[in-house]
This record gives C-alpha cells, structure tokens and sequence, in this order.
C-alpha cells in the first residue's frame, strides 16, 4: 500500500467523515495546478481580505474552487501590565 496515494488518502479522509482542502498558495500567482490543491477531491482555498476581495498575496486562476478570509485574522492588543495601583492616583501611598 502507497500511503502517498491521494485516492487512498481521500478514501480514508471520507470514511473517517473528513473534508479534505488545500490552499492555493500565497505567491500572488495565477495557478492552474497546484498539488495537492487541484486534486479533483480537494477543493482548493485562496485566500480573502476584510472587504471579501481577493487578499493581495493569495494565489487565483482556475485551481481556486473556494475562497476565505485569510488576511488580518489575528488583530494584536497592546496589554498594559501596568499594576492597578499605580493606575489610580488617589490609591498611591
């Protein structure tokens, strides 16, 4: 048995009930084939930004079957660990 087959692969995706997809990649190029992303079983994904518009380094072209949000998911907070107590002026001793 070849554990690299893709149709043993997706065979035993499905059977266990999972979805297999592949990202198109993120060169900013026009792609046709991409593996294992044009596979006929595995949908491939590109990537969008906040105004649902094709995100500027996701690849396109005919590979792409599904886009989703794929740029600036993660938004960075500042956290100030300042202790309370020197926060409030009328608490300083």
């Amino acid at each position: 048995m070849n554990n690299s087959d893709p149709d043993l692969i997706r065979e035993l995706a499905e059977r266990r009930g999972v979805i297999l997809v592949a990202s198109v990649g993120n060169k900013n190029s026009l792609v046709s084939t991409t593996f294992p992303a044009s596979h006929r079983a595995v949908p491939g994904v590109a990537a969008t930004d906040r105004e649902d518009r094709k995100a500027r380094f996701s690849n396109y072209g005919t590979a792409v079957k599904v886009a989703a949000p794929g740029d600036a998911l993660i938004r960075r907070i500042r956290l100030d660990c300042t202790p309370a107590l020197e926060a409030l002026p009328s608490q300083r001793p």
